[in-house]
């Protein structure tokens, strides 16, 4: 997705790419900040830095942290 705005086909860079999942982990692992809503109405619960070096690993205990802290907020802290 990137390429397409690094060859300048719409006339500017990416600063920044949002990518909207239901995957936790998935959330944790591909970015450096997570974004948890509310269930409905949608309203921002909180925001999560993810502040890990690349590559992220499933075990890094900081990661291990934050997805327990992402599914506490979720109501789903019993679940995994």
């Amino acid at each position: 997705m990137a390429s397409y705005y690094e060859d300048g086909r719409y006339g500017c860079s990416v600063d920044a790419v949002l990518m909207v999942t239901h995957d936790v982990e998935e959330a944790l692992l591909l970015s450096n900040r997570a974004i948890v809503f509310c269930d409905r109405p949608a309203r921002l619960r909180a925001d999560l830095a993810v502040d890990l070096p690349y590559p992220q690993h499933h075990d890094h205990p900081e990661l291990l942290r934050l997805r327990r802290e992402a599914l506490g907020l979720l109501g789903l802290a019993g679940d995994w």
